[in-house]
């Protein structure tokens, strides 16, 4: 029989520092939220994101050093993202599929 697990549960047993994980949203709508918050309170480190577009969720994780990369195919908000300071800061690798992210400086890409 199959066992439903708690957000707490699933996040302790499935996301490990390092894991690669994809994210769903787009920009700011349908943003996972929930989990997004457990993987901060878990204190989750060095975690390699797939994400559609940049949104809460992602900007939230990169925002409290949960972030090592970040893979996006939208990254169509440009310069107003708000964690592009973050981003240079921590040393986050940023990789846009789409190129539209052109206000990054070169080192953060």
């Amino acid at each position: 029989m199959a066992r439903i697990l708690t957000l707490q549960e699933a996040v302790t047993t499935f996301i490990k520092d390092g894991c690669h994980i994809a994210i769903g949203g787009f920009t700011v709508s349908r943003n996972p939220m929930a989990i997004a918050y457990e993987i901060i309170r878990q204190g989750k480190k060095n975690l390699h994101l797939y994400v559609h577009s940049h949104g809460q969720s992602t900007d939230m994780l990169i925002g409290a050093g949960c972030v090592k990369r970040v893979e996006i195919a939208y990254g169509g908000m440009g310069e107003v993202c708000p964690y592009h300071g973050e981003i240079q800061e921590s040393g986050t690798k940023w990789r846009d599929r789409m190129g539209r992210l052109h206000k990054l400086p070169d080192d953060a890409k």
